[in-house]
């Protein structure tokens, strides 16, 4: 790569950082991340999500985050000891 196309580059991708900085500030009304609050919100939308899977014959909903189980349900007959 040439050096202006590295210099276009690396202006593009600095570019890109401040939107993602924004994109992951609470908005007007919204929780922080991390809250009470957030975590309530979290739950309802992580049992709506089961919910609709149970819905459409799902069979379990797992929701990690960072080698953390947030989130785990099973329906329509199974279980977390039934092997698939």
């Amino acid at each position: 790569m040439r050096p202006r196309g590295l210099v276009l580059l690396l202006v593009a991708l600095l570019s890109v950082c401040p939107i993602a900085r924004a994109q992951s500030k609470p908005q007007n009304g919204e929780a922080a991340p991390g809250s009470a609050a957030s975590e309530a919100d979290a739950s309802v939308r992580f049992t709506k999500a089961a919910d609709y899977s149970a819905q459409y014959s799902g069979r379990a909903l797992l929701i990690q985050r960072a080698g953390h189980v947030l989130f785990e349900r099973y329906d329509n007959g199974w279980a977390a000891e039934r092997p698939w």
